[in-house]
């Protein structure tokens, strides 16, 4: 681990041992692609082959990946909601799929929403933290962390859903797909 100054002369001289010794090399910031935001320039120059920048999710979309002398270089966003869930859905499991893993990193579970959930965007995927729990039915059911900050609803939400791509709202009631980030909760 290695804090690099924002300047494009520190971080030319940074990255090209970066990956020395290691199999992966996790930047953080710098991956928007701004005159301000320079990770993914310097790459470029030293012969990153880029094979994505940018994808359509939400937070988390100025994620990058490619190689750099043959190894995978994940450019991870600098905002934290970003650059938690660049790690949660593309960079943990391209690691663990690397180090042998065939499964996904988090169990998923079907669950019921218990209140509607606008999205923010229709031309991505946007991921919404959530609460999970055991309905009246034994079913599980998830609510949508509401928090007070960006930051508590990282440290609090148990669990982590998607509005689609194209679909402005789901509503209450609606099934979706969970993935758990911690243990399932007990019956009560």
């Amino acid at each position: 681990m290695k804090i690099v100054p924002d300047r494009r002369e520190e971080i030319e001289r940074a990255l090209p041992g970066a990956l020395e010794g290691h199999d992966v090399l996790l930047t953080s910031g710098g991956a928007w692609g701004s005159e301000r935001d320079l990770v993914v320039d310097v790459l470029e120059e030293l012969g990153w082959q880029r094979l994505f920048h940018r994808v359509r999710i939400g937070p988390g979309k100025a994620v990058g990946f490619g190689l750099l002398g043959g190894r995978p270089v994940f450019c991870l966003p600098g905002g934290p909601p970003s650059n938690e869930m660049a790690f949660l859905q593309l960079a943990l499991p391209g690691i663990l799929r690397q180090a042998g893993w065939r499964r996904p990193p988090f169990p998923s579970v079907n669950a019921r929403l218990t209140e509607p959930v606008q999205g923010r965007e229709i031309n991505w995927t946007q991921f919404k933290r959530g609460k999970l729990s055991y309905g009246r039915d034994g079913r599980f059911q998830v609510t949508p962390y509401r928090p007070r900050s960006r930051l508590e609803s990282m440290a609090l939400a148990d669990s982590l859903f998607a509005v689609p791509e194209g679909v402005e709202r789901l509503e209450a009631d609606h099934w979706v797909s969970v993935q758990v980030l911690t243990q399932l909760p007990h019956w009560s």
